[in-house]
């Protein structure tokens, strides 16, 4: 049993992060806490509506930006057009990233 599994039958755990929440379940693995990706914009936890994760366990998901995706794939597309190569710019799902390097 890893450090993260024992506190996490002590205290409800949640990892928080600026990945999409699915690359972070990638990571950890544990479907006993919550993850909160792309910023907290995307929420996932245990079973209290009923779905299922990756490994087939009950989980609880909550995307707190679903209604506005289309908006954010607008924004996508126009900001990938204005670019001109001068930053890098990704489609993470529930926001856009730009990134610049010299």
């Amino acid at each position: 049993m890893t450090l993260l599994e024992m506190w996490q039958n002590i205290f409800p755990t949640a990892i928080i992060s600026g990945r999409s929440r699915d690359k972070v379940f990638e990571f950890i693995g544990l479907t006993e806490l919550y993850y909160a990706g792309s910023h907290g914009m995307d929420i996932m936890g245990p079973a209290r509506h009923i779905s299922n994760d990756m490994q087939g366990k009950e989980v609880s998901s909550f995307q707190t930006a679903s209604e506005i995706l289309p908006m954010i794939d607008e924004v996508f597309k126009s900001l990938l057009s204005r670019s001109q190569k001068m930053c890098s710019v990704l489609n993470r799902n529930i926001l856009v990233q730009i990134t610049h390097s010299n």
